[in-house]
């Protein structure tokens, strides 16, 4: 992704304070969830016997300069298969063949002759949802995790879910309002 860094933005008082009290928010739904669910010093096992993404399933985003002949060359080399694919972000779902390997195919796909072609090849990962907040309008709150679930932009928010995967303790928190008139 590149950011055009010479662009200057403008933020209004309002939406600092609004920006503000969705963080304070966001602490105080966590410090409950810590409450409730565990948290930091919850004892959790992790099963490493299975690999943590689906077996035989690439995720795979060409280069916007990629050529088309490019493009199949590399599905043929992994014998991949399209099972998806996901327009809004340019990413490719792929089924790869019994005898190729997610590992032998990502090790294909990050060879030199596929480097103006292949912008990332991933493993089709398994998301686990570790500590969920629990407040009863929380799906409302859509600076918190946006959906689109009020006719708005999808993830136009502040990553609130994700943060709550890595935080999750605010009980040394103390939250003041400070309004100038």
């Amino acid at each position: 992704m590149v950011v055009d860094r010479s662009m200057s933005v403008h933020v209004s008082e309002r939406a600092l304070q609004v920006g503000a009290v969705l963080v304070c928010l966001l602490m105080v739904l966590s410090a409950a969830g810590m409450a409730v669910g565990g948290g930091a010093g919850s004892d959790t096992t992790v099963d490493c016997s299975e690999p943590d993404y689906v077996p035989g399933e690439l995720l795979v985003k060409f280069k916007d300069t990629a050529k088309g002949t490019d493009k199949k060359a590399a599905k043929e080399a992994v014998k991949g298969s399209g099972i998806k694919c996901f327009d809004n972000v340019g990413v490719q779902h792929w089924k790869l063949d019994k005898d190729v390997s997610v590992g032998k195919a990502l090790e294909e796909l990050g060879k030199k002759k596929y480097e103006g072609v292949v912008e990332f090849a991933e493993p089709n990962y398994y998301w686990h949802a570790d500590v969920m907040p629990t407040a009863e309008y929380r799906g409302s709150l859509w600076g918190m995790h946006n959906v689109g679930q009020t006719g708005g932009t999808s993830d136009a928010d502040i990553d609130a879910l994700e943060m709550w995967q890595s935080y999750t303790d605010a009980s040394g928190v103390v939250v003041g309002v400070i309004r100038r008139y």
